[in-house]
């Protein structure tokens, strides 16, 4: 079967709290499906080809970080937008979103120019928020369980934002961060019919129970 290709952003820099989970789970299924699967990660050293990769992911990461790996991709702003546009699956989640939009501010006021894919500006607010969230997204028919662990803020932000992210096409940016993939089967079914094509089938799994388990809680 054909190879399928991920690409992780910023695996030196950005990869907080056990979210390189995503990569894992996928992994898994996707070898359990007969794919054979390679994870290129790129630094802020790297030329970039996004348009190689069937998956391309970006985890959470400090603020300090985030402006090292935010100089990089800004500059290749354009060769993003054009795999977004062609509908490449792709996950950006926790503090990795503050790289999706027009600007984001430290919190003494130093300003960085982001890629603009999304319109929004973020402030660093140096005071960590954290929370356990259940919200609903378009492309899923289940709640989506998260935790959120951040200093940043979208300025104007409403319950909306902070529970929903973004979405066009195949990209997800959202501040919740889990492992998602792992805690989520919706979300990894979505995501793995948008890479492969099938329709995962996660009744009965170890995830789908710890998942029942976990929204049980909150209701």
């Amino acid at each position: 079967m054909k190879e399928i290709r991920i690409l992780w952003l910023y695996s030196d820099l950005l990869d907080l709290y056990g979210d390189s989970g995503n990569i894992r789970i996928l992994q898994y299924y996707l070898n359990k499906h007969g794919f054979d699967v390679s994870v290129d990660s790129i630094g802020i050293f790297d030329q970039p080809n996004f348009d190689k990769y069937d998956f391309i992911y970006c985890g959470p990461g400090k603020l300090k970080n985030l402006i090292s790996a935010n100089e990089h991709f800004r500059k290749h702003k354009e060769e993003f937008k054009k795999v977004v546009e062609k509908g490449i699956p792709i996950l950006f989640c926790g503090s990795a979103i503050l790289l999706l939009g027009n600007k984001f501010r430290d919190s003494i006021g130093n300003e960085y120019e982001a890629s603009g894919v999304f319109d929004f500006t973020a402030t660093d607010m140096d005071q960590v928020m954290t929370a356990d969230i259940i919200t609903e997204c378009d492309f899923c028919d289940r709640k989506i369980y998260g935790f959120i662990n951040r200093t940043a803020k979208i300025d104007g932000e409403t319950a909306d934002i902070l529970r929903h992210g973004y979405h066009d096409k195949s990209l997800w940016a959202t501040f919740l961060m889990g492992p998602l993939l792992v805690k989520n089967p919706d979300l990894l079914i979505w995501y793995f019919e948008k890479i492969t094509g099938i329709k995962l089938d996660m009744s009965g799994t170890l995830e789908e129970e710890a998942y029942l388990k976990t929204i049980s809680e909150f209701e």
